[in-house]
C-alpha cells in the first residue's frame, strides 16, 4: 500500500491506496491493463481493541458522491440463497451495505455478488470458525493461473450481537469492509459482464438480514 496525508493539514486522514494484484499471475491476468489495479482510497486509524493495537480501514468519506439513488430493504429472514429482485445493477459498479443479525442457527453467511449461472463471488462470516471470508473460486475467468481460484479468509471475533459488511464492487475488483474496517478484503475478480445478481444465502439454519443498503456508482472519470 501506498500512504499519504495533507502535510499542510497534520490533523487530516491518513490515507492509503492499495495494489490488488499478486505477482504470481500479475502477468497473466486477462485484461488489457495488466499487473493488477489500485483499491479505492481507505482512511487508516490506530484504535485499542481487546487484542492491543489494531489498524482500521475505512472507505474515503469522499467516495459517497459516486453514490446514485439508495436502495433499501426492509429487515427479513434468509435462507438457503435469496436472490435480491429489489437491487440489479446495470453494471458491477456498486456499494452496498448489509447487516446480519447473529443467531443460533446461520452457520456460514453472507452475499453472493456477480451471480450468473453457477458464476458468483462470495463473501461472509463463518461463524463456527469465527473468520470472514470471500470465495473467488467461481467469479468468472479463473484459468489463466492455478493460484488465482481461492477463498480468502481473516479472523473476525464479533463484537455484539451483528456483522457489517460494507462492500464496493468495481467491474474487476470487489473490496470488503467488515464491521467498520475491523477486518479486510479485497480481490480482483474477473467476472462475465453480464453477471450481475445479487444473492443473500445462508448455510446451516436461517440467519435475520437487519438492513440492507445499495447504491449504483457513477464513474469518477
Amino acid at each position: 500500500g501506498r500512504v499519504f496525508r495533507d502535510y499542510d493539514d497534520p490533523a487530516a486522514a491518513k490515507v492509503m491506496i492499495g495494489w490488488m494484484g499478486n505477482w504470481e499471475y500479475a502477468n497473466k491476468v486477462p485484461t488489457s491493463w495488466g499487473r493488477g489495479a489500485q483499491s479505492i482510497p481507505r482512511e487508516l486509524t490506530l484504535v485499542s481493541s481487546p487484542r492491543g493495537y489494531e489498524l482500521i480501514q475505512r472507505p474515503l468519506p469522499a467516495l459517497q458522491k459516486l453514490r446514485g439513488p439508495a436502495v433499501a430493504l426492509g429487515a427479513r429472514q434468509i435462507g438457503n440463497a435469496a436472490p435480491l429482485e429489489e437491487f440489479r445493477p446495470a453494471r458491477n459498479t456498486y456499494e452496498l451495505e448489509a447487516v446480519f443479525g447473529l443467531g443460533a442457527e446461520g452457520r456460514r453467511f453472507g452475499l453472493n455478488l456477480c451471480v450468473r449461472g453457477l458464476n458468483k463471488v462470495a463473501i461472509g462470516y463463518d461463524v463456527a470458525e469465527g473468520r470472514v471470508f470471500l470465495d473467488r473460486r467461481k467469479s468468472g475467468d479463473v484459468s489463466f493461473s492455478d493460484v488465482f481460484a481461492r477463498e480468502f479468509t481473516a479472523p473476525l471475533v464479533a463484537r455484539g450481537d451483528e456483522i457489517k459488511f460494507h462492500v464496493f464492487v468495481d467491474q474487476s475488483s470487489v473490496e470488503v469492509f467488515v464491521n467498520d474496517g475491523q477486518a479486510v478484503l479485497t480481490a480482483q475478480i474477473f467476472p462475465d459482464p453480464r453477471s450481475t445478481g445479487v444473492e443473500l444465502f445462508s448455510t446451516g439454519g436461517e440467519i435475520y438480514l437487519k438492513r440492507f443498503t445499495a447504491w449504483e456508482l457513477a464513474s469518477i472519470w
